[in-house]
C-alpha cells in the first residue's frame, strides 16, 4: 500500500512539474496525419459531405504526440469545396484541447489551407487560445485505397497562449 502511494505521489509530482514547465505562450510547427471516412450526398451539381477522422500530431515541442478525433461537414459547389468542423486532441497525459476548424474554399481534389482555432482545454491546457495555419497536402498527394475513406497529411504552424 505504501509503495502504491509513493508511486502515485511520484506520478502526480511529475505531471505537476510538466504543467509548470509549459511556457505561457509561443509558437510551434509540425505535421498532422489522419485517416478518415466520409459520406457524400449529391444534390444536382452540389454535394454535402460528412467527414470523421482519427489522427496524430508530431511537433517541434508544444502539443507534441497528441492524438486527434476530428469531424465536420464540407460543401462542394461549382467544383470548389469548403468546410468546417471540430477537433478534440489528447496529449499522452490525458489533457485535452478543443479546436474549431475552418477549411478555405478550394478546387475539389487540390491541396488547400485552413485554420484550427483553440477554443478550450483541460489540465495544463485550461484557458488556451491561439490558432494553427494548416496546409492540407494529403488530398492531392495520397490516395486512399478504400472507397469512402481519405488520408490527411497536414503541415501546421501554430501559436498559443495560456493564462
Amino acid at each position: 500500500m505504501l509503495r502504491s502511494l509513493v508511486i502515485m505521489v511520484g506520478i502526480f509530482s511529475a505531471a505537476s512539474a510538466m504543467a509548470a514547465d509549459l511556457p505561457k505562450e509561443g509558437t510551434f510547427k509540425g505535421t498532422y496525419t489522419a485517416v478518415g471516412t466520409y459520406k457524400q450526398i449529391k444534390i444536382g451539381d452540389r454535394s454535402l459531405i460528412n467527414i470523421d477522422d482519427m489522427g496524430l500530431q508530431i511537433t517541434n515541442g508544444f502539443a507534441d504526440r497528441m492524438t486527434f478525433h476530428c469531424w465536420g461537414t464540407e460543401e462542394i459547389t461549382n467544383g470548389e469545396t469548403a468546410g468546417a468542423g471540430y477537433c478534440v486532441a489528447m496529449d499522452p497525459t490525458g489533457d485535452l484541447i478543443e479546436g474549431k476548424l475552418t477549411k478555405d474554399r478550394h478546387p475539389q481534389g487540390e491541396s488547400f489551407k485552413g485554420t484550427l482555432s483553440f477554443v478550450a482545454g483541460t489540465g495544463k491546457f485550461t484557458g488556451i487560445s491561439g490558432t494553427c495555419a494548416n496546409d492540407y497536402l494529403g488530398v492531392k498527394h495520397f490516395r486512399a485505397v478504400v472507397e469512402g475513406t481519405y488520408i490527411q497529411y497536414v503541415m501546421l504552424e501554430c501559436n498559443y497562449k495560456l493564462p
